[in-house]
């Protein structure tokens, strides 16, 4: 559908992170090519964390002021964890978090909060 709809998708091969045609190091670059290095901010979910953290990386390495936002529901682990450092679930929410209740080794490093050393500036817009 999404090309039907005119999208563009460069293909890459399953391979491990180490590997420079691992598709996390493809993601920043898209963005920041198609919009032409005018990118103010980036919010996304966070799954697994692969693509919130390779994203958030490229493009603070491209302009540091870039703001990186993750997006979970309030209450779920990793909201919990990047909003005040604490990895638990709370809350009684009929929706389940989007991604993890655990930081991957996606995340780790570069993936976590700034307090940490990490690309990720904020939590949700659910303030």
């Amino acid at each position: 559908m999404l090309r039907i709809a005119g999208a563009t998708f460069t293909e890459v091969p399953a391979v491990p992170y180490k590997n420079p045609n691992n598709y996390v190091k493809y993601s920043g670059t898209e963005i920041w090519e198609q919009m032409n290095g005018k990118v103010d901010g980036f919010i996304y979910a966070i799954g697994t964390g692969g693509t919130l953290a390779g994203v958030g990386k490229y493009l603070k390495k491209r302009y540091p002021g870039v703001r990186i936002g993750m997006a979970d529901l309030l209450g779920a682990a990793m909201y919990n964890y990047y909003s005040r450092g604490v990895l638990e679930s709370s809350g009684n929410s009929i929706s389940e978090g989007i991604g993890q209740g655990r930081v991957t080794t996606h995340l780790d490093r570069w993936g976590v909060s700034t307090r940490e050393g990490g690309t990720v500036d904020f939590c949700n817009l659910n303030r």
